[in-house]
Formats: structure tokens, sequence, C-alpha cells
């Protein structure tokens, strides 16, 4: 969590970062889709960027690769980044770590956390 002074508060200028390692075996899943949901938490509804990347704190455009920036961007008040997992599948790979980074932007206007605090969670879907 950027600002590491955070305190339990998610303020208008924080990115939030969540590592995610996949781990190592299956190298394969049946359902291969791993997504992460950023929606506000007991506040008004806030737009957000939500990216996930092989970076914390990559805001950039997307590249499918992983290389030279995110491989999925999500926008809005509830907003969901997506890879597939596992060998083979050209997204996340066995044993690589990945982030998760939100913030209060919107590409067009800036900032959207309008109060003192917008508070979140984030949802994991998980392969299987």
């Amino acid at each position: 969590m950027y600002p590491s002074d955070y305190g339990g508060a998610f303020r208008a200028a924080s990115v939030l970062v969540v590592a995610v390692t996949v781990p190592g075996s299956p190298a394969t899943y049946g359902i291969s889709n791993f997504s992460a949901t950023a929606a506000e938490y007991q506040g008004s509804p806030t737009f957000r960027t939500v990216t996930l990347s092989r970076s914390p704190c990559d805001f950039r455009g997307v590249d499918k690769t992983g290389q030279n920036g995110p491989i999925a961007i999500g926008y809005g008040n509830s907003a969901t980044v997506s890879a597939q997992v596992g060998a083979g599948t050209g997204g996340m790979l066995p044993g690589q770590t990945w982030y998760i980074n939100v913030q209060n932007q919107a590409p067009t206007i800036g900032s959207t956390c309008k109060t003192s605090t917008c508070n979140l969670l984030i949802g994991f879907q998980w392969p299987r």
C-alpha cells in the first residue's frame, strides 16, 4: 500500500498494490481464468483504475506480453481485471508474481475520490 502510512484509509492520492504469485502446480487448470474486482466498501461509489501487471504501480497502456505494461486494465465503480493462467496461455504463468494496482483515478478527469477516504474491497476469482 502506498503511501506506507496508510493507517486503514484508502485516500484520494493512494495506490493499493496487491501481489499475487501463481502456484507452480498444477501447470494447467480446467477453468483457467483469474480475475480481481475492486469495488467501494462502506462509502460512496468511486471510479477506479485497476491494472494487472508484472510491476507494482504500473498504470501504463495494455501490453498483452506483460513486458511493457499491464496485461489488463479495468475502469469503473466496480473495476475488474482478468487473465488466463497456466502453461501455454500467454498470460499468468506458474511461479510468476503479478500485481493488482488500484488508484482512485479516471483517465479523462484525474482524481475521483472527493472525500477524505474512498475505501474498497477486492474480490478474487481463482483458477480451478
